[in-house]
């Protein structure tokens, strides 16, 4: 799963399915153990919950029936990639791998250096110039086109 965030703002991906071990269908209420959840920043783990378990709850959430919803700081959110990796360290495994990746955008050090939310502002800009020129439209175009018939004859062609 790749999903795109602005990069130095926090930032909530939600509805990360954890499917069963063996089968094609989510887990209702995952439970997480020591190790299972890690973040990777550029690169550099940052195990979550390596310490206590119950730290994950600062950035993971069982969203009721079938997701998770990760949290992730503004601080953590100034790199180019994010990668967390769900993983169970349990034997037999209970749900299956899965890895989220986040990649930043609109900053010189991000992923993406282009911010897609500038790109709106540009463009209403460029109608609102008096120099910008709209394309004829259609009708305008068919409206003053004259044709050949197949017998040579001219006609008009007409919009309404």
């Amino acid at each position: 799963m790749i999903v795109q965030r602005k990069y130095g703002e926090a930032a909530i991906i939600q509805g990360v399915p954890i499917i069963e071990r063996g089968a094609q269908d989510f887990i209702e209420e995952p439970a997480f153990e020591h190790g299972d959840v890690w973040v990777l920043k550029d690169g550099v783990a940052l195990q979550i919950n390596g310490i206590v378990p119950g730290d994950l709850g600062n950035y993971i959430d069982v969203q009721g029936s079938f997701h998770v919803r990760i949290r992730l700081t503004a601080a953590q959110m100034t790199c180019k990639q994010i990668a967390v990796r769900f993983r169970d360290q349990s034997n037999p495994k209970t749900f299956e791998d899965q890895l989220v990746l986040v990649e930043t955008y609109g900053h010189v050090n991000a992923q993406h250096t282009f911010n897609p939310a500038l790109l709106d502002v540009a463009v209403g800009s460029r109608l609102a110039a008096d120099t910008y020129a709209a394309p004829p439209s259609v009708a305008s175009i068919l409206a003053g086109l004259k044709r050949e018939a197949f017998d040579g004859e001219e006609f008009e062609t007409e919009v309404e």
